[in-house]
């Protein structure tokens, strides 16, 4: 099975969390301006597993985050860098 066989859903809020006989069950919705959350789709995750999840998660959220973090001071870097030249240039044709 393909990554393209394995449904999306687009959604931007935890609407309920239940636990019986050892399983999770997360309500995953969507916001629908003032009417409240509509639901979108139900995870079950096996109790067991569910620290290992959300450890994965957040160690994804932190990998990715420090990406940005990089890519964004890098960007800084280069603009200064930049400047500095573009600075440089109008500098030298005023001595000129």
């Amino acid at each position: 099975m393909g990554q393209q066989d394995i449904p999306e859903f687009f959604v931007d809020a935890v609407q309920n969390v239940s636990h019986a006989n050892g399983v999770f069950r997360i309500t995953l919705a969507q916001s629908e301006n003032d009417e409240g959350l509509r639901p979108i789709t139900k995870i079950l995750i096996p109790a067991n597993q569910l620290p290992r999840i959300l450890q994965g998660l957040g160690n994804a959220a932190r990998e990715i985050g420090d990406r940005v973090r990089e890519r964004i001071a890098e960007e800084a870097s280069e603009d200064l860098k930049s400047q500095s030249d573009s600075n440089k240039n109008r500098k030298s044709k005023a001595e000129n």
